[in-house]
């Protein structure tokens, strides 16, 4: 009986380590995409709150939608402050719990004959035109 109470304290201990590692590397790539893609207003850190708020929505949505709206909201010219001057998504507006549906359901991505249309990297087309 003592050995499986250890067993399952270290199998316990290694998930919630691996759980943490897994979260630490989700923080990281969050940051460095913000980076690299020259999100607006710029992220220099994420404090424990803006932490939690990504994790939430990492347990809400799942670690692949969350990356999933990062690109959008990269792709959105309208959240890229590039219409609707200054008015765009900051990380904090963005993993709000209220408005992360709303970026990782496209509601903001640029559309065909929209105002946005093109996207920050400019590619000019959508899914709805590969149906045309």
């Amino acid at each position: 009986a003592e050995a499986e109470a250890e067993a399952d304290t270290s199998q316990k201990t290694s998930s919630s380590s691996s759980s943490r590692k897994d979260d630490d590397a989700l923080v990281k790539f969050v940051l460095d995409f913000w980076k690299k893609e020259d999100l607006r207003p710029r992220l220099r850190s994420i404090s424990p709150q803006r932490r939690a708020a990504l994790l939430a929505r990492k347990r809400e949505h799942g670690e692949e939608n969350v990356k999933l709206a990062l690109d959008n909201r990269a792709n959105s010219r309208f959240l890229c402050f590039e219409i609707n001057h200054n008015k765009g998504a900051g990380f904090d507006w963005m993993f709000g719990p209220k408005n992360f549906p709303k970026v990782l359901d496209g509601n903001y991505n640029d559309v065909p004959g929209g105002p946005g249309q093109g996207g920050k990297r400019g590619k000019g087309k959508s899914e709805y035109d590969s149906v045309l």
